[in-house]
């Protein structure tokens, strides 16, 4: 049985890499992959040099987790938080409840969250 703490790597340690090798953006996965009672773990760590590479490496990393199908975290991924934000709204409206302004900002944060998953600007304006 590993007894070893599965710990979640620090930006801090992806920030050594990069200054030690030299690069702008670092992506650290990191899995323990074993059979119970063994504990078992995915993470990932990312960092960027500036806001550019940082939001750049971010990317890179929701990316990765959802190409290996991890849970998504509500609070970090945009499209989570912004299909999420969604659901409630429409609840509220399935209730007869009507309001413009929450329509009108879940679309803004909808659209922002499909910018930053790669769609481009307009996206929704060249659908029929």
């Amino acid at each position: 049985m590993d007894q070893r703490p599965l710990l979640p790597i620090p930006i801090p340690a992806a920030r050594t890499v990069a200054d030690v090798y030299g690069y702008d953006q670092v992506v650290i996965i990191a899995r323990r992959v074993g059979n119970a009672p063994d504990v078992n773990g995915e993470h990932v760590t990312t960092y960027g040099v500036d806001a550019v590479h940082c939001n750049v490496a971010a990317r890179i990393g929701r990316t990765l987790q959802r190409f290996m199908q991890w849970p998504l975290e509500p609070d970090v991924d945009p499209v989570v938080k912004s299909l999420a934000a969604a659901v409630m709204a429409l609840r509220s409206y399935q209730h007869g409840n009507a309001a413009p302004d929450l329509a009108a900002s879940i679309a803004d944060a909808g659209e922002e969250a499909l910018r930053a998953v790669g769609f481009p600007p307009g996206f929704m304006a060249t659908k029929p």
